[in-house]
C-alpha cells in the first residue's frame, strides 16, 4: 500500500508540473490575493474598528455574567469562586460561538490597525487594550493564544519580519 501511495504522489508531481500553466485561478481567488491594506485609515473606519473590539469585549464580557476575573483567568477554583453566585444557563453553541468566533475579533481589529501605517497611538492603544482584555492569554486555550498572539508578533516586531526566518 505504502508503495501504491507513492507512486500516486509521484504522478500527481509529473502531471502537475506539466499541466500547472493551464490552470486558471478562479476570479475570487484573484480578489483575494488583490486585497490590501489602505495606507491611510480614515477617523470613520477607526471608529469602526473600535467599536467592532468593543462590541467583542461587551460580548465576551456579558457571556462571563459581567465578570471580569473569568475574562483574565480560565478555569480552577478561583474562577469556581467567583461564579459560584451565578445562574449557570450556558449552552456549548453560545461558548463556542462566543469563543471561536467573537473573542478573535478584537485581535483581528487590533491587526488591521498594526498592518496599516497609520500610527495614532491612541487608537493605538484603545485597540491594543480592548484586544489584550478580551483575548487575555491566560484566559484562552494555549493552541487559542498561539493562533492569536503568534500573528501580533510578526506584525509589531521587526526582527521576526526579516527574509532570514521565512526560507
Amino acid at each position: 500500500m505504502n508503495i501504491l501511495v507513492i507512486f500516486i504522489i509521484i504522478f500527481y508531481k509529473i502531471f502537475y508540473i506539466f499541466f500547472r500553466n493551464t490552470i486558471r485561478k478562479p476570479r475570487i481567488q484573484e480578489r483575494l490575493n488583490s486585497f490590501r491594506v489602505p495606507d491611510k485609515i480614515t477617523f470613520f473606519n477607526a471608529f469602526i474598528l473600535i467599536a467592532l473590539s468593543s462590541l467583542a469585549f461587551f460580548i465576551v464580557f456579558a457571556s462571563n455574567n459581567f465578570n471580569i476575573f473569568p475574562m483574565l483567568v480560565r478555569g480552577g477554583e478561583l474562577v469556581a469562586d467567583a461564579m459560584r453566585d451565578v445562574e449557570v444557563d450556558e449552552s456549548p453553541t453560545k461558548w463556542l460561538i462566543v469563543n471561536n468566533f467573537v473573542r478573535p475579533i478584537s485581535i483581528m481589529c487590533f491587526l488591521y490597525y498594526a498592518v496599516s501605517k497609520e500610527k495614532n497611538k491612541i487608537i493605538f492603544a484603545i485597540l491594543g487594550l480592548l484586544a489584550l482584555i478580551t483575548c487575555f492569554p491566560s484566559a484562552v486555550p494555549r493552541f487559542a493564544a498561539a493562533a492569536m498572539y503568534i500573528p501580533v508578533i510578526l506584525v509589531l516586531f521587526s526582527f521576526v519580519r526579516k527574509k532570514m526566518f521565512f526560507h
